[in-house]
């Protein structure tokens, strides 16, 4: 659906090779000329099988999206990517924002339960900041994924407010993977039969996402730890590269350690 308002779906059935659900509200400068948002939106009663997201907002989303209700679903495929995904990039900008997940069952999915991304596609190549924030995420539980929640955010503009409320997540491979968020509050939330507290911020330096991104060429980061070591903030990723598993140390000016 693209730039809708006060939509329902329910007691749908997706198997796609694509998104599931996926809401757009224009591309680039177009949509920003229209400048009309997806807002108002109840997703319940589905059922989601293969695909790249269950309920997904973007890319083409530079007319905003808000107000989004998912709740009372089932999401289970070792197809499916993701449960809930966000992926914007400076390009498209827009602001998303008020979506709700609540009472879902996920099976498993392949990546990530909550999946926002600020650098799909093009990545940070445009001056049309993305904007996430107010993301409520309540009664959700996970048999089986990659990672909990994987959020990229950008340094100038973090994933902000994500809120938990009684979710469990079993068997995620690589817990969380948080870049560039701020105020993540948890109530009875556990990863791994461990309790998920939450966190007030993790924010990553531009320089060293740039130094990250030359040593990475075609691998992903895994694990980011932040430490201070002789009075300095260092950065330590653990990364896949070059079909092994690494460790890369990055200061706060982007030197390699």
């Amino acid at each position: 659906m693209e730039s809708c308002r006060d939509v329902l779906i329910e007691d749908c059935y997706f198997d796609t090779g694509d998104d599931c659900i996926a809401i757009k509200s224009g591309r680039n400068d177009d949509g920003r000329r229209v400048g009309v948002a997806s807002e108002n939106i109840i997703i319940r009663g589905c059922t989601m099988k293969d695909g790249h997201g269950g309920v997904v907002m973007g890319s083409e989303i530079a007319g905003d999206c808000r107000n989004v209700f998912a709740e009372n679903c089932t999401m289970d495929s070792p197809n499916l990517d993701r449960a809930l995904r966000i992926k914007s990039n400076s390009l498209r900008g827009g602001v998303v924002e008020n979506i709700y997940l609540r009472n879902v069952i996920v099976g498993q999915v392949a990546d990530a339960v909550v999946r926002v991304n600020f650098y799909y596609g093009e990545g940070d190549a445009g001056q049309h900041t993305p904007i996430v924030r107010n993301i409520n995420i309540e009664n959700v539980t996970c048999k089986k994924s990659r990672y909990g929640l994987l959020l990229t955010g950008y340094p100038n503009s973090p994933v902000t407010d994500i809120y938990l409320k009684d979710c469990n997540f079993n068997n995620s491979e690589r817990g969380n993977l948080l870049i560039n968020v701020k105020n993540i509050k948890c109530n009875n939330v556990t990863i791994n039969g461990k309790a998920f507290q939450g966190i007030e911020e993790r924010m990553i330096p531009a320089v060293v996402l740039e130094t990250l991104k030359q040593e990475l060429n075609e691998g992903y980061v895994e694990r980011v730890d932040e430490a201070v070591e002789n009075g300095k903030t260092i950065y330590r990723f653990q990364v896949f590269v070059d079909n092994r598993h690494e460790r890369l140390t990055i200061d706060a000016e982007g030197n390699i350690r």
